[in-house]
């Protein structure tokens, strides 16, 4: 991902959340949209490359993508769909397991891996009554 795709990525994700103002969802909105375009770009295979390449620059991404999300992360725990101690920081991570849930399809399907992904991010793995605390 180059520096001038990451500031797309940002820009496009401001302007979505904030179409978004106010949904209790628009956190895990943003991390499907983060996941998508991080697909569409390539982005996983050249992530490691970047940041070793241009450390500040992803730094900048990063805090942007925080800076952007912190509010609606707020509105999804207070809704009781993210667990509270789930960090800003941990975001950058979650769209990465995302991302790679849909890793293996094309077209259409991306949409629909990505989906998934992210339920079975939500959901977990465990059975209700046994997940770890």
């Amino acid at each position: 991902m180059t520096i001038a795709v990451m500031h797309v990525h940002i820009d496009d994700l401001a302007q979505q959340v904030a179409q978004w103002a106010g949904r209790d969802d628009a956190f895990l909105l943003g991390l499907r949209l983060l996941a998508v375009k991080t697909l569409a770009s390539g982005g996983l295979g050249k992530i490691v490359s970047v940041h070793r390449q241009t450390p500040s620059s992803v730094h900048g991404f990063r805090s942007g993508v925080e800076r952007i999300l912190t509010d609606p992360l707020e509105r999804a725990k207070k809704a009781g769909l993210v667990r509270d101690s789930f960090e800003i920081g941990d975001t950058h991570r979650a769209v990465l397991m995302i991302a790679g849930g849909g890793l293996g399809s094309h077209g259409d399907n991306v949409a629909v891996s990505v989906e998934e992904a992210l339920n079975l991010l939500l959901l977990g793995l465990a059975p209700v009554g046994n997940r770890p605390k």
